[in-house]
């Protein structure tokens, strides 16, 4: 499905992983979730406790600053997509998912006084 409008994921072996890009097709059907993947036509069920599909997202603004994310790094990137609890982040060679809490809007001012 397109990143840019979805983030479905899935909790396999512990973890949340990121499925929305092999999911052709997710429907909510009482309780479950009824799941396509790719070209098959194998319908997967999973429970809603095993699922998290989120569609409509916010687009934050990011105007040439930075992101830093909590205990890790500051980096540019294109496009932040906000999913209630999650930010998708996007550039040239990646999408990195974290949760919203861990990241922090950086004016990039200050890496221009730096340049100088």
């Amino acid at each position: 499905m397109d990143e840019s409008k979805f983030l479905i994921l899935v909790f396999q072996s512990g973890i949340w992983l990121d499925k929305t890009k092999e999911v052709s097709s997710i429907v909510e059907n009482g309780n479950i979730y009824e799941v396509y993947f790719g070209r098959s036509k194998k319908m997967y069920a999973y429970g809603k406790a095993k699922v998290q599909y989120f569609d409509q997202p916010n687009t934050i603004e990011l105007d040439n600053n930075l992101i830093r994310i909590k205990n890790k790094e500051t980096s540019k990137w294109s496009v932040a997509l906000s999913f209630e609890n999650y930010v998708c982040l996007f550039n040239d060679k990646e999408k990195r998912i974290e949760l919203t809490e861990n990241i922090e809007l950086v004016l990039s001012t200050s890496l221009k006084l730096r340049q100088t």
